[in-house]
């Protein structure tokens, strides 16, 4: 087999971190959800943990990503077949990205448009506090109660 006919070992690297990049962005895109509107009854800190962590994870592919391209790129001895399967599977991490980043824009504005509600509960109740207080009987000083001293 001569140096040609061999696949170079970017190729294989390459496969493999698509491979680990879409699996972990289509569980991502799975768990993702939609937001309901509804405040959650559980904890956020959880989630606001897994957040920071993806966003760390991400960064740490985004990274893998950056040096096994510079390599890539350095290969003309890879074959238009290799580059096709890998050009698919990175056409395959962009529409779950954007599929991914759509399914967040639009959680993102039902976050806020639930938060601009419970704004407004929150300014009614307030409201509602203040006329509340008009109704509040202040002390008299005369007889109407029981006497104490009695």
């Amino acid at each position: 087999m001569s140096g040609q006919d061999r696949t170079p070992a970017i190729v294989d690297r390459m496969a493999d971190f698509f491979s680990r990049h879409n699996a972990r962005l289509e569980k991502a895109l799975a768990e993702s959800g939609s937001f309901s509107g509804e405040i959650p009854e559980k904890d956020l800190s959880a989630f606001a943990d897994a957040r920071a962590l993806f966003v760390k994870e991400t960064q740490i592919f985004e990274r893998e990503f950056a040096v096994l391209k510079r390599e890539w790129d350095l290969h003309l001895s890879i074959s238009e077949s290799d580059r096709e399967r890998i050009r698919r599977s990175a056409d395959e991490a962009k529409a779950l990205v954007e599929g991914l980043g759509e399914r967040l824009a639009r959680d993102e504005s039902q976050v806020a448009a639930a938060m601009e509600s419970i704004k407004a509960s929150i300014g009614t109740l307030r409201r509602g506090k203040g006329h509340a207080e008009k109704y509040k009987l202040g002390d008299t000083g005369g007889s109407r109660g029981v006497d104490r001293k009695a």
